[in-house]
Protein backbone atom coordinates (compact mmCIF):
# COMPACT_ATOMS: atom_id res chain seq x y z
CA UNK A 1 0.00 0.00 0.00
CA UNK A 2 0.82 3.91 -0.51
CA UNK A 3 0.42 6.88 1.64
CA UNK A 4 -1.42 9.54 -0.23
CA UNK A 5 -1.29 12.94 1.17
CA UNK A 6 -4.46 14.85 0.81
CA UNK A 7 -6.08 18.54 1.14
CA UNK A 8 -9.97 18.12 1.39
CA UNK A 9 -13.48 19.65 2.83
CA UNK A 10 -15.65 18.31 5.02
CA UNK A 11 -19.67 18.68 4.66
CA UNK A 12 -18.82 21.92 6.88
CA UNK A 13 -16.70 23.44 4.49
CA UNK A 14 -13.86 23.35 6.59
CA UNK A 15 -10.33 22.29 5.51
CA UNK A 16 -9.22 18.85 6.44
CA UNK A 17 -5.60 17.43 5.78
CA UNK A 18 -4.08 14.63 6.56
CA UNK A 19 -2.44 10.76 4.92
CA UNK A 20 -4.58 8.17 3.81
CA UNK A 21 -3.32 4.67 3.00
CA UNK A 22 -4.02 3.10 -0.84
CA UNK A 23 -3.06 0.44 -3.37
CA UNK A 24 -3.84 3.52 -5.96
CA UNK A 25 -4.65 7.32 -6.09
CA UNK A 26 -8.21 6.41 -7.06
CA UNK A 27 -9.25 4.18 -4.60
CA UNK A 28 -7.38 6.71 -2.01
CA UNK A 29 -9.61 9.24 -3.04
CA UNK A 30 -13.01 6.83 -3.40
CA UNK A 31 -11.80 6.39 0.53
CA UNK A 32 -12.05 9.77 1.08
CA UNK A 33 -15.12 10.44 -0.65
CA UNK A 34 -16.90 7.72 1.50
CA UNK A 35 -15.63 9.48 4.68
CA UNK A 36 -17.90 12.71 3.12
CA UNK A 37 -14.87 14.42 2.31
CA UNK A 38 -14.40 16.61 -1.08
CA UNK A 39 -10.94 16.04 -2.38
CA UNK A 40 -9.15 19.37 -3.52
CA UNK A 41 -5.60 17.73 -3.82
CA UNK A 42 -3.88 14.42 -3.11
CA UNK A 43 -0.09 13.40 -3.57
CA UNK A 44 1.15 9.96 -3.03
CA UNK A 45 5.23 9.27 -1.71
CA UNK A 46 6.43 9.65 -5.85
CA UNK A 47 4.65 13.60 -5.91
CA UNK A 48 6.33 14.69 -2.17
CA UNK A 49 8.52 17.24 -2.90
CA UNK A 50 7.57 18.11 -6.07
CA UNK A 51 6.16 21.77 -6.89
CA UNK A 52 3.00 22.59 -8.46
CA UNK A 53 3.41 24.36 -11.92
CA UNK A 54 1.29 26.77 -10.33
CA UNK A 55 3.50 27.88 -7.88
CA UNK A 56 6.46 28.21 -10.17
CA UNK A 57 4.50 30.66 -12.77
CA UNK A 58 4.42 33.80 -11.10
CA UNK A 59 2.87 35.92 -14.27
CA UNK A 60 -0.13 33.73 -13.93
CA UNK A 61 -1.19 36.29 -11.07
CA UNK A 62 -0.35 39.35 -12.75
CA UNK A 63 -2.15 38.10 -15.49
CA UNK A 64 -5.42 37.31 -13.58
CA UNK A 65 -5.28 40.87 -11.95
CA UNK A 66 -5.85 42.04 -15.48
CA UNK A 67 -8.41 39.79 -16.05
CA UNK A 68 -10.43 39.83 -13.17
CA UNK A 69 -12.39 42.79 -14.38
CA UNK A 70 -13.48 40.91 -17.96
CA UNK A 71 -16.61 38.84 -18.89
CA UNK A 72 -16.58 35.52 -20.47
CA UNK A 73 -19.04 34.21 -22.55
CA UNK A 74 -21.31 31.64 -20.71
CA UNK A 75 -21.12 29.11 -23.57
CA UNK A 76 -17.31 29.12 -22.22
CA UNK A 77 -18.76 28.13 -18.76
CA UNK A 78 -20.80 25.40 -20.19
CA UNK A 79 -18.16 22.75 -21.35
CA UNK A 80 -15.93 23.69 -18.15
CA UNK A 81 -18.82 23.18 -15.62
CA UNK A 82 -19.27 19.24 -17.40
CA UNK A 83 -16.02 18.54 -18.01
CA UNK A 84 -15.49 19.47 -14.23
CA UNK A 85 -18.69 17.29 -13.26
CA UNK A 86 -17.59 14.11 -14.91
CA UNK A 87 -13.92 14.68 -14.08
CA UNK A 88 -15.08 15.02 -10.20
CA UNK A 89 -17.29 11.91 -10.49
CA UNK A 90 -14.49 9.62 -11.94
CA UNK A 91 -12.04 10.42 -8.53
CA UNK A 92 -10.03 13.46 -10.27
CA UNK A 93 -8.86 15.57 -7.49
CA UNK A 94 -10.34 19.34 -7.97
CA UNK A 95 -7.05 21.13 -8.51
CA UNK A 96 -6.15 18.60 -10.82
CA UNK A 97 -9.31 19.07 -12.85
CA UNK A 98 -9.01 22.29 -13.36
CA UNK A 99 -5.12 22.23 -14.34
CA UNK A 100 -6.81 19.78 -17.13
CA UNK A 101 -9.81 22.02 -18.19
CA UNK A 102 -7.52 24.94 -17.82
CA UNK A 103 -4.82 23.00 -20.43
CA UNK A 104 -7.36 22.27 -22.62
CA UNK A 105 -8.91 26.03 -22.39
CA UNK A 106 -8.97 28.28 -26.05
CA UNK A 107 -10.10 31.33 -24.39
CA UNK A 108 -6.69 33.01 -22.78
CA UNK A 109 -9.22 34.92 -19.85
CA UNK A 110 -10.77 32.04 -19.01
CA UNK A 111 -7.45 30.42 -18.69
CA UNK A 112 -6.26 32.92 -16.58
CA UNK A 113 -9.34 32.04 -14.63
CA UNK A 114 -8.81 28.90 -13.98
CA UNK A 115 -5.37 29.02 -12.97
CA UNK A 116 -6.34 31.42 -10.48
CA UNK A 117 -8.86 29.82 -9.01
CA UNK A 118 -6.77 26.36 -8.78
CA UNK A 119 -4.14 28.06 -7.08
CA UNK A 120 -6.64 29.32 -4.57
CA UNK A 121 -8.08 26.04 -3.99
CA UNK A 122 -4.68 24.59 -3.40
CA UNK A 123 -3.96 27.08 -0.73
CA UNK A 124 -6.97 25.72 1.31
CA UNK A 125 -9.86 27.71 0.02
CA UNK A 126 -13.48 26.51 -0.53
CA UNK A 127 -13.63 25.94 -4.41
CA UNK A 128 -17.23 28.18 -4.15
CA UNK A 129 -14.91 30.94 -2.22
CA UNK A 130 -12.17 30.86 -5.21
CA UNK A 131 -15.27 31.53 -8.10
CA UNK A 132 -16.21 34.66 -5.94
CA UNK A 133 -13.22 35.99 -6.63
CA UNK A 134 -14.62 36.03 -10.45
CA UNK A 135 -17.85 37.68 -10.28
CA UNK A 136 -18.22 38.75 -13.69
CA UNK A 137 -17.28 35.28 -14.87
CA UNK A 138 -19.57 33.43 -12.04
CA UNK A 139 -22.81 34.93 -11.00
CA UNK A 140 -24.23 34.37 -7.54
CA UNK A 141 -26.32 31.62 -8.57
CA UNK A 142 -23.45 29.71 -10.15
CA UNK A 143 -21.12 30.68 -6.96
CA UNK A 144 -24.16 29.42 -4.15
CA UNK A 145 -25.01 26.36 -5.49
CA UNK A 146 -20.90 25.29 -5.91
CA UNK A 147 -21.64 26.10 -2.06
CA UNK A 148 -24.83 23.87 -1.51
CA UNK A 149 -22.85 21.20 -3.27
CA UNK A 150 -19.22 21.12 -1.28
CA UNK A 151 -21.78 21.47 1.87
CA UNK A 152 -24.02 18.53 0.63
CA UNK A 153 -21.24 16.06 -0.91
CA UNK A 154 -22.57 16.71 -4.46
CA UNK A 155 -20.68 18.56 -5.98
CA UNK A 156 -20.31 17.19 -9.18
CA UNK A 157 -24.54 16.47 -9.53
CA UNK A 158 -24.41 20.08 -8.49
CA UNK A 159 -22.37 21.03 -11.59
CA UNK A 160 -24.09 18.63 -14.42
CA UNK A 161 -27.37 20.46 -13.04
CA UNK A 162 -25.59 24.29 -13.81
CA UNK A 163 -24.58 22.76 -17.20
CA UNK A 164 -27.49 21.97 -18.02
CA UNK A 165 -29.37 24.82 -16.69
CA UNK A 166 -26.82 27.46 -18.27
CA UNK A 167 -27.46 25.22 -21.69
CA UNK A 168 -31.56 25.50 -21.48
CA UNK A 169 -30.91 29.67 -20.86
CA UNK A 170 -28.58 29.95 -23.89
CA UNK A 171 -31.00 28.57 -25.96
CA UNK A 172 -33.76 30.45 -24.73
CA UNK A 173 -31.88 33.43 -25.31
CA UNK A 174 -31.22 32.52 -28.94
CA UNK A 175 -34.16 31.93 -29.58
CA UNK A 176 -35.43 35.16 -27.82
CA UNK A 177 -32.38 37.13 -29.50
CA UNK A 178 -34.07 35.39 -33.04
CA UNK A 179 -37.94 35.97 -32.50
CA UNK A 180 -36.73 40.12 -31.94
CA UNK A 181 -34.96 40.14 -34.94
CA UNK A 182 -37.62 40.62 -37.48
CA UNK A 183 -39.93 43.39 -35.47
CA UNK A 184 -36.86 45.49 -34.78
CA UNK A 185 -35.21 45.32 -38.60
CA UNK A 186 -38.87 46.14 -39.47
CA UNK A 187 -39.10 48.70 -36.75
CA UNK A 188 -36.04 50.40 -38.20
CA UNK A 189 -36.99 50.46 -42.03
CA UNK A 190 -40.40 51.44 -40.95
CA UNK A 191 -38.05 54.79 -39.46
CA UNK A 192 -36.33 55.24 -42.84
CA UNK A 193 -38.96 55.57 -44.75
CA UNK A 194 -40.81 57.41 -42.57
CA UNK A 195 -38.23 60.03 -42.05
CA UNK A 196 -37.31 59.57 -46.14
CA UNK A 197 -40.71 60.66 -46.44
CA UNK A 198 -41.00 63.79 -44.33
CA UNK A 199 -37.59 65.14 -45.62
CA UNK A 200 -37.62 64.39 -49.29
CA UNK A 201 -40.83 63.77 -50.36
CA UNK A 202 -43.57 65.91 -48.60
CA UNK A 203 -41.32 69.04 -49.33
CA UNK A 204 -42.37 68.56 -52.80
CA UNK A 205 -45.99 68.38 -52.25
CA UNK A 206 -45.39 71.72 -50.33
CA UNK A 207 -44.88 73.09 -53.64
CA UNK A 208 -47.50 71.50 -55.29
CA UNK A 209 -50.15 73.24 -53.11
CA UNK A 210 -48.39 76.45 -53.16
CA UNK A 211 -48.45 76.72 -56.56
CA UNK A 212 -52.34 75.72 -56.62
CA UNK A 213 -52.98 78.94 -54.13
CA UNK A 214 -55.22 76.67 -52.01
CA UNK A 215 -55.43 76.24 -48.55
CA UNK A 216 -54.30 72.95 -47.04
CA UNK A 217 -56.88 70.89 -44.78
CA UNK A 218 -55.71 71.20 -41.08
CA UNK A 219 -54.24 67.32 -41.11
CA UNK A 220 -51.99 67.62 -44.41
CA UNK A 221 -50.74 71.53 -42.96
CA UNK A 222 -49.30 69.69 -39.40
CA UNK A 223 -47.80 66.97 -41.52
CA UNK A 224 -45.89 69.62 -43.71
CA UNK A 225 -44.88 71.48 -40.82
CA UNK A 226 -43.64 68.11 -39.49
CA UNK A 227 -41.53 67.79 -42.93
CA UNK A 228 -40.28 71.10 -42.24
CA UNK A 229 -39.20 69.94 -38.51
CA UNK A 230 -37.46 67.15 -39.59
CA UNK A 231 -35.75 68.83 -42.46
CA UNK A 232 -34.71 71.64 -40.58
CA UNK A 233 -33.16 69.46 -37.93
CA UNK A 234 -32.25 66.64 -40.04
CA UNK A 235 -28.67 65.90 -38.72
CA UNK A 236 -29.96 66.49 -34.90
CA UNK A 237 -32.48 63.62 -35.87
CA UNK A 238 -29.63 61.38 -37.27
CA UNK A 239 -27.67 61.94 -34.36
CA UNK A 240 -30.21 61.39 -31.66
CA UNK A 241 -31.27 58.14 -33.59
CA UNK A 242 -27.44 57.25 -33.11
CA UNK A 243 -26.86 57.98 -29.41
CA UNK A 244 -30.39 55.83 -28.87
CA UNK A 245 -28.65 53.05 -30.41
CA UNK A 246 -25.40 53.26 -28.49
CA UNK A 247 -26.77 54.14 -25.62
CA UNK A 248 -29.15 51.05 -25.66
CA UNK A 249 -25.86 49.02 -26.36
CA UNK A 250 -24.12 50.42 -24.00
CA UNK A 251 -27.08 49.75 -21.03
CA UNK A 252 -27.98 46.36 -22.07
CA UNK A 253 -24.60 45.39 -21.59
CA UNK A 254 -24.24 45.76 -17.80
CA UNK A 255 -26.22 43.51 -15.60
CA UNK A 256 -28.62 46.21 -14.35
CA UNK A 257 -29.17 47.27 -17.64
CA UNK A 258 -30.06 44.17 -19.27
CA UNK A 259 -32.83 43.13 -16.26
CA UNK A 260 -34.43 46.22 -17.33
CA UNK A 261 -34.14 45.54 -21.07
CA UNK A 262 -35.82 42.15 -19.84
CA UNK A 263 -38.83 43.39 -17.88
CA UNK A 264 -39.89 46.00 -20.95
CA UNK A 265 -39.73 43.62 -23.44
CA UNK A 266 -41.60 41.26 -20.92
Amino acid sequence: MKSYEYKSRNQQGKSVTGVVDAETETEAIQELRRRGLTVTSINGDQNRGKRSKFSLSLPVFSKTTSALGKRIPRKELVPMARQLATMFESGIPLVESLEVIEEQCDNENMKVVLADIASEVRQGKDFSSALSRHPKVFDDIFINMVRAGEASGQLDEVLDRLATHMEESEELKGEIKSAMTYPVVSLVMIGVISLGLLVFVLPQFRDIFEGLNQEMPALTAAVMNLSELAQTNFVLILLSIVTMIVGTKVLVGTRRGRRIWDMCIL
